[in-house]
């Protein structure tokens, strides 16, 4: 208990009637123990799309993992860049069953934005040629193919980001920080470019969380669902990614503040806002031409704890009401 809290119960205690003493003492025990004693909130960010036009940084990347691919298997370009298309296309038509699939599980919907998507396209590929069939192998394969060309993709933030880092930064009733499956430092790096100097705007450098592993589905937290059915979308969402939750918790109890006084913002409700949202927070879907109707959906049908972002302008208003 703080020693601003003990002088106040002091004080009630020797100048208040014995009702009304206990009465205050477990109203302001009840708010300590809920972290509101100073109205603080916990506001998480995703990044990659959220924060940054996705599309845009990630063309050299998508271009790089494509040439990777090609030298992988040997062929020419000619031979692959149709496969590649046609996989593009058919994992367009169908979003919901054409997922991030990781530990034979899909655990985020692969058309969001060029990362997902061209780790969904490779398998695709590999199948038509039959190259690196051994599972464990492919997916190692895949995540050093991100890795080595992620490095590649520019640095193109959404309209609006500065601002939008700055007023939250600027606001004392707001811990927020970033929580990315990216690498830390590239992600620190991109923010020190979008600061211009700005020392409020850099100090968000140490609140970036990266290797999140937002994708992990395993058994805990076991307090939560296994998994939700969304409507319109036939297979289920995972919620157990105690990597994830763990990235969360460990923010919450730093910052002293129960799941009702979280904000998450993200781009992908299944892999950013699926689990928080379980554990009793408010999250906000930052949306684009790539989100599937399926979380669209979902949002529109709970908006006591749900809503849509349209640009970054909003969120100041959204993570204030």
């Amino acid at each position: 208990m703080s020693g601003v809290l003990l002088y106040i119960l002091l004080f009630f205690f020797f100048t208040c009637d014995k009702n009304e003493e206990m009465r205050l003492i477990v109203c302001l025990i009840q708010q300590q123990m809920k972290g509101r004693v100073m109205g603080k909130r916990l506001v998480v960010l995703d990044f990659d799309g959220t924060i940054t036009d996705a599309e845009e940084e990630g063309k050299p990347y998508v271009t790089g993992y494509a040439e990777d691919l090609r030298l992988l298997l040997g062929k020419k370009a000619e031979e692959v860049t149709p496969v590649l298309l046609s996989a593009e296309a058919e994992i367009a038509a169908n979003p919901g069953e054409n997922g991030w699939l990781y530990n034979g599980l899909i655990v985020a919907p692969a058309t969001v934005d060029p990362y997902l998507r061209m780790r969904a396209i490779a398998r695709r590929v590999f199948d038509h040629f039959g190259a690196y069939a051994d599972r464990t192998d492919r997916e190692r394969l895949m995540d050093f193919l991100y890795t080595n060309n992620y490095s590649l993709s520019g640095v193109a933030f959404k309209d609006g980001a500065c601002q939008m880092l700055c007023e939250l930064c600027a606001n004392d009733e707001i811990a927020v920080y970033v929580v990315t499956n990216s690498h830390t430092e590239g992600v620190r790096k991109k923010i020190v470019t979008l600061s211009a100097g700005n020392d409020e705007l850099a100090s968000m450098c140490e609140r970036v969380i990266g290797g999140a592993k937002k994708y992990l589905v395993d058994g805990r937290p076991d307090h939560v669902a296994e998994s939700v059915t969304l409507p319109g979308l036939s297979r289920p969402v995972y919620l157990r990614r105690s990597a994830y939750f763990e990235v969360l918790e460990r923010l919450r109890e730093t910052n002293s503040v129960d799941w009702e006084a979280v904000t998450v913002i993200g781009d992908i409700f299944e892999l950013d806002l699926a689990l928080p949202f379980a554990l009793g927070a408010r999250v906000g879907l930052v949306i684009n031409q790539f989100t599937p109707e399926y979380e669209r959906d979902f949002i529109a049908g709970n908006p006591a704890r749900a809503g849509f972002i349209n640009s970054l302008s909003e969120v100041q208003s959204f993570v204030s009401g």
